[in-house]
This record gives structure tokens, sequence and C-alpha cells, in this order.
């Protein structure tokens, strides 16, 4: 929290204890004293004087004329209704002053005392309809009684000193009290508006600001932070209350270390797994110290800014980093182990041309050439294998409807011509009820090594059982489980390494099984291994439907050509 909002906050906290409506009273009750006052003042000078007519005058001109002019700076009416007003009473002064007396005394306060009180509930046009009336009642009054109600002019000289004396006095204490209620109600004025524009920007704020005291009791917050709780808790804020019971559970400790650190003068800042209604979310705590000019903790503020985003984003920055990371060590491993793999067989292959050259035998010739044929297609295997990896691996998801029976059968023969052995025994078991959608290719691939590694891999002094299972649904499971020699178990945790070899009797590139969990993570499958030594290896594999997540799965009936149970040896 800057500085700005630590000394606005401060601004904002309700010092005082009066109202602005209180304070208007006080203003309105002055007034009333100093008009009285500054009536007696200008009559008295204009009676001694002896201009007693111009002093009836002159005093209703100056008090009518200094109370509007301040209801007008209160903006009670327009200047339209104020010279209405002086006109009406200047008229009815004019006419009383003929008669000898004294008129102003008595005759003008009575209309503007009431006048005065009716600001606090009549304004504009209402206001002037009501002086006027007030007015001609008084005047109608005065004309009937045959002025009886007025001061007349029957007092000595030396009490009308005593008199003057006495009301110049009240009318100087009364001005100074004006004029100090003026510049009173102007100031607290600008303190008002001053605080209502602070209000709305830390209302606007993005942040969910709250201030308490040094007992915890909520002094203000912002509108942000009372529509959170309000929509997130249905809870209503109240000033005056210890914020620790509006606090979850979850965040109190959070909370309690931030207000303890910021009660020595610190300021405090942590991220709070923050604890909503429904779910969590991250925000960044700041506990901020308020002092007084004593350099002493009156009140803490305590602000929240949601940074779910942020650390989202660095959540998956990280995550990309990491995948960058891991790609950059299978990129080197990569490049690095098929260089090796591929100039092996490539020495070989020199060296057997170099014998061959040298060789007069015919028969040692042929056994070359045989070897040379070898490590030409395990070099070409080892190229076909790196092609489909990087295919695997960067190929963007094509999803076609797949019907296994043909997938299978179509694999299953062309390993067993390749392979030229007659004594496997291959067990299919088929089963599918619905149209299946993913990735054929990559499917095929799966499949394909799966069942490779169940052939190289294979027990030679025993006939060989493959059995393959796939069973349709939403998703597809696929079961692969042989006889064969199995996989010591110090070993099998890194089957799925890259150029991982776990028999010395491999012939292999070592990427297939890399390969197929590559293809499963990028369906959005799961593989599952299962081996013993000497006993054989079986795979489980899960793949979703690809068209489950876009529209409701279709029933399609049995037919020959989706359900079937295989059962025979190639």
């Amino acid at each position: 929290m800057n500085p700005f909002l630590n000394h606005l906050l401060y601004f904002l906290k309700p010092k005082e204890k009066y109202q602005e409506r209180s304070l208007r009273a006080v203003i309105v009750y002055q007034f009333l004293v100093i008009c009285m006052g500054v009536f007696f003042l200008a009559a008295s000078v204009d009676y001694i004087l002896g201009i007693y007519w111009l002093g009836v005058l002159s005093t209703g001109w100056v008090c009518l004329f200094l109370g509007l002019l301040y209801m007008h700076y209160k903006g009670f009416y327009h200047w339209i209704t104020s010279i209405a007003i002086i006109a009406i009473n200047f008229l009815i002064f004019i006419h009383d002053a003929f008669y000898g007396v004294l008129a102003g005394v008595s005759y003008f306060f009575f209309p503007l005392l009431f006048a005065v009180f009716s600001t606090i509930t009549f304004k504009n046009k209402n206001f002037f309809y009501f002086h006027l009336l007030l007015t001609i009642i008084c005047w109608f009054t005065t004309e009937i009684t045959e002025h009886s109600l007025l001061l007349y002019t029957g007092f000595s000289v030396d009490t009308l000193h005593k008199v003057h004396i006495f009301c110049m006095v009240l009318a100087l204490i009364a001005t100074l009290c004006f004029v100090y209620f003026i510049f009173a109600q102007i100031r607290h004025n600008a303190v008002i508006q001053e605080r209502e524009r602070l209000k709305k920007v830390v209302d606007n704020n993005n942040q969910y600001i709250i201030l308490v005291d040094t007992n915890r009791k909520i002094e203000l917050f912002n509108k942000r932070f009372y529509d959170f709780y309000r929509e997130e808790y249905q809870i209503t804020l109240e000033v005056g209350k210890d914020y620790i019971s509006y606090i979850h559970p979850y965040n109190l400790v959070g909370f309690e270390e931030g207000f303890r650190n910021a009660m020595t003068g610190t300021i405090f800042q942590k991220d709070i797994l923050f604890q909503k209604s429904t779910e969590t979310t991250w925000m960044t705590a700041h506990f901020v110290p308020i002092s007084n000019k004593d350099n002493e903790v009156v009140s803490v503020a305590i602000s929240l800014l949601d940074i779910s985003e942020r650390k989202n984003f660095e959540r998956s920055l990280q995550e990309t980093n990491n995948k960058l990371q891991q790609a950059n060590q299978e990129l080197d491993q990569f490049i690095y182990r098929s260089s090796h793999d591929m100039r092996t067989p490539i020495a070989s292959t020199m060296g057997l041309l170099d014998l061959l050259e040298d060789e007069a035998d015919e028969t040692e010739r042929q056994s070359y050439i045989a070897l040379i044929h070898k490590n030409t297609y395990k070099l070409d295997q080892l190229l076909i294998d790196i092609a489909q990896y990087v295919k695997i691996k960067h190929q963007k998801i094509a999803s076609t409807s797949i019907h296994f029976r043909g997938l299978v059968q179509t694999i299953v023969t062309d390993i067993k011509q390749k392979t030229k052995d007659d004594s496997i025994h291959f067990q299919l078991d088929i089963r599918q009820t619905d149209t299946f959608y993913s990735d054929e290719e990559r499917i095929r691939s799966i499949i394909t090594h799966l069942v490779s590694n169940a052939v190289a891999y294979r027990n030679t002094s025993i006939q060989s059982q493959i059995s393959l299972t796939v069973d349709v649904s939403d998703k597809v499971k696929i079961f692969i489980k042989d006889n064969g020699i199995g996989i010591e178990e110090e070993y099998q945790h890194k089957i799925f390494d890259m150029f991982f070899k776990a028999s010395i009797q491999s012939t292999g590139s070592g990427l297939g099984l890399y390969t197929v969990k590559e293809a499963v993570r990028t369906l959005g499958g799961f593989i599952h291994m299962q081996s013993v030594a000497g006993a054989g290896t079986s795979f489980m594999v899960e793949i979703p439907n690809q068209e489950v997540s876009r529209q409701p799965r279709k029933k399609v009936k049995k037919s020959p050509q989706l359900v079937s149970t295989l059962s025979y040896t190639l």
C-alpha cells in the first residue's frame, strides 16, 4: 500500500462526533443572534444621528440583505426570490417610517425569525411564499392595532445611550461569532467534500480495503470489500465489530500474523490462499500501520489484492519451463543416443565392406553380406522408429472412427509375416459395442509396439502365448499379455524411458515403449505394466473416447464388424 493510500485512509477515519445537520442547526441559531445584533446596531447608530425613518429603513435593509446573502450562499433559493422579498419589505418599512416609530425593532424581527427557521424545511419558491405570507400578516396586524405593538421613542437620552452601547457590544460579539461559524462551515464543507472525493477513490480501487483500530474493531471499509462479503458469504459488514469474526478460520493465522506485525509499526505483506465460500483464490494481503503525530499506531489498514491470474500465470509459466527443460533433456539424450545407435551399424557395415573386399572365399563373402543386410535393416528400423516417434510427438490429433477388429487383425498379420515364426499363438478378443473416435495412427502405433515387444521378448523354449483383448465403451481398454521372458524388477521403473533396453537380447532401438507412453499421454489415457521375470509381461492401456467430449455417445447395433471374439493361431 502506497503512502497516498495511507494518508487517505487516515483522513477518511471518522473523527468528528457531530454531523453536518447538527452543525447547520448551530449556525442557524447563531445567525438569528447576529441578525438581532446587526439590527440593533444599525438602528442605534441611525437613531443617534437623528434620522429616525432612515434608521428603520437601513436596519431592515442591512439585516435582510445579510440574511438573504447567507441563505443564498447555502443555495436555498434563487436571487430573484431574494430581490422580491427585499422589495416587499422596503415598501412596508417606507410606509411605517411616516408614522414616526422605530418599526423595525419588533416589526422586522419576527418575520425574519420565522423565515430563518423555515430554511430548515422550506426551499426555493416555498420559502418565498412562506416569508411573503408572514410579512403581510405582520403588516396587517400592525395596521389593525394602530402600531400599538411597535416600540415608541419614549425613553430618555441616557437610557438610549446605555441601550445603544450594549447593543453595539452585542452586535460586535455576534458579528465575530458569525464570521467564525461561517468559516467553520466552509471548512467543514470542504472536509466533507474532500472526504467524499477520497472515499470514491477508495471505493473504486481494485483492492479490498478495511481499516481497523488497535482493538481490531472495524472503522472503515470500501465498497468492494463490503460487496465481496455480501456476495461470497452473505454477510453484512458493520463498523465497530471485531474484524476477526468475519475472517474464515482457514485464513485466521495469516491475518493474525499480519495484524501483529503492523501493530509494531512494520508494513507486512504476505500471499494468502484465501478461502471463499466454494473455492480458494490467491490474494496478496498488505497490513499497513496508521500512526498519529506521536508515531503511535492507532489503526491498521488491511488491503487484499486478487492475484489469482498472476499465480495461474506463474504456475503455467513454471509448467512450461519444466516442459521445456524436459524437452531439452530429451532432445539432448535423443541426439546423443540416436547418433550413437546409428553410428554402430554404420561402423559395423564399413568394417564388413573392408573385409568383403579382401575376402576371396565365397562362403565368407556371403556371411559378410548377410551381416551387412542385418546392420542395414537395424539402421533402417532405427530411422523408422525415430521418424515415428517424431510424428507421434508433434503431430496434431486426427480423430476418426476406429473399428478395432480390422485394425487388430492387420497389425497381428503384419507382425506375424515379419517374424516368420509359426509357433506363436495369438488369442484375440475384440468387444466393441460403441463407435469409438480417436487418433487411429496413434492407436495403431500403441498396439503395434506392445505386440512387437511381446513377440521380440518371447520365451523360445516354450510355445509363445500372446493374448490381446480390446473392450470398447466410453473408453477403450487394451490388454496385452504374454508368457515371455518378463522383465527384472529392478528395471521395471525404467522401461518407458527413452532408449532403455531391459534385455541384452534386445535388437530394437529402445524407442518403442517411450513412443507408446507419449502416444497414450497425448490421447489423454494411461498405461500400466506388470511383469514377472521368467513368467511374462502384461500391459493395460486405457484411452477415452474423443467423441464423448463433443456430443452424446451413439449406441450401435451389434454386428460382425463391431463385435467379435477371435481365437486362432496365425
